[in-house]
């Protein structure tokens, strides 16, 4: 999947409800360390929320995490 995009939104990730999900968007990147674009302004740029996204794609899932302000 060269090049795409996937968006997503919604679910709770401190339970890990979406881990389903994810792990799928995660195996359709073909790489070890995907890279992950937060955009957090639906969480109202919440820092603990960014933290969550960040140890859970980041160290649960190993993916390198940006986060976006806007």
């Amino acid at each position: 999947m060269p090049g795409a995009i996937v968006a997503i939104g919604g679910g709770l990730i401190r339970t890990r409800g979406t881990a389903g999900i994810d792990r799928e968007i995660i195996r359709l990147s073909r790489k070890r360390h995907p890279k992950l674009l937060f955009i957090p302004t639906a969480s109202s740029d919440s820092e603990r929320y960014c933290r969550r996204v960040q140890e859970y794609f980041g160290n649960f899932l190993k993916c390198k995490v940006d986060l976006l302000f806007l």
